[in-house]
């Protein structure tokens, strides 16, 4: 493991207000432009490196899979002697300051301009062939065999680690495809949980889940190597099987991330109050056959001004 980067527990609290320039001096220290910060920010709030259309490979929620970890979150490259300067100079502030960069640019109606882009750019144009009955029953039994031979693997200590590892990882992209031939539109109820209209939901939610997950980092654990790849490596094997997110929290140090998590706790309880746009646009709504659709005439009218006003910032941020 590659010691780095107070950067990282910033992207992982999401992982307002347009003016930027306050944060300006902290993304000059760490030589990042702007563009690339909040591209960083964007696509770690959503858990999608590669804006494309949502498909079967993409995946949604904790898995165990290191690939598709490295799909859904990246800390943005920054040049050594960058991350040199700031770990001998006052982390703690540093990281105040790249907490308030990422809370004010998400606050931002330059963010949610971006988002709806992305969110737009994310929709699913396909879904996946569903299984009949007799290919689900066959599925089926083959993960409960793989199941029970698995539990007998774990028990013969002559067995690699990786061999278990992949049968687990086998069985569980089996469970999440019988998952989604439960549903006839998988890849639509993954754009809606990865992108919900209202991007508040998901900013709340990956604060949420960055408070849980640095709770249960041990800041204390001892490191061996480096190995012959040149990274360090846990002494605990347990911690070596801990996610991306957690062994990057871990590297991003106890100090940095005693001032992140009081930050992200402070701005939970104060609410997250993004730009007064709305959080929708106007071809979300319809596309999505949203349940207000018999909103009566008197309601719709007030709204027409307002959609006109969104047509026109999105259409300012595409230019």
């Amino acid at each position: 493991m590659k010691k780095y980067k107070i950067v990282t527990a910033a992207l992982l609290m999401v992982a307002g207000a347009t003016a930027f320039h306050v944060a300006d001096d902290i993304l000059a220290k760490l030589n990042l432009q702007q563009q690339d910060a909040q591209q960083a920010i964007l696509k770690n709030l959503v858990g999608q490196l590669y804006l494309e259309p949502i498909n079967e490979r993409t995946v949604f929620g904790h898995t165990d899979d290191v690939e598709a970890q490295m799909r859904a979150f990246r800390t943005p490259r920054i040049a050594k002697a960058n991350i040199a300067a700031m770990m001998s100079g006052n982390k703690a502030e540093a990281a105040k300051e790249l907490c308030n960069y990422v809370k004010n640019y998400l606050h931002s109606k330059t963010f949610i301009v971006q988002y709806h882009k992305a969110r737009d750019a994310a929709k699913p144009t396909s879904e996946p062939v569903r299984m009949d009955a007799a290919a689900v029953v066959s599925m089926q039994k083959n993960v409960k065999d793989q199941e029970k031979n698995l539990a007998d693997l774990r028990k013969n200590k002559m067995v690699p680690a990786a061999m278990t590892e992949k049968m687990e990882q086998f069985i569980a992209e089996h469970k999440r495809t019988l998952a989604n031939n439960e549903d006839p539109t998988p890849n639509k109820t993954k754009w809606m949980k990865m992108y919900p209209e209202d991007p508040s939901v998901i900013i709340k939610t990956r604060l949420q889940e960055y408070l849980s997950l640095a709770a249960t980092v041990d800041f204390n654990a001892k490191l061996n190597g480096p190995n012959k790849s040149g990274n360090m490596e846990f002494v605990n094997p347990a911690y070596e099987k801990k996610s991306l997110k957690w062994k990057a929290i871990f590297r991003a140090g106890k100090e940095v991330n005693d001032v992140t998590m009081a930050f992200v706790s402070q701005w939970l309880k104060e609410g997250i109050k993004l730009n007064s746009m709305v959080m929708v646009t106007p071809s979300a709504s319809k596309s999505e056959g949203s349940s207000n659709s018999s909103t009566s005439s008197n309601d719709e009218k007030p709204q027409k001004g307002l959609f006109n006003k969104i047509k026109s910032v999105i259409k300012q941020g595409q230019e």
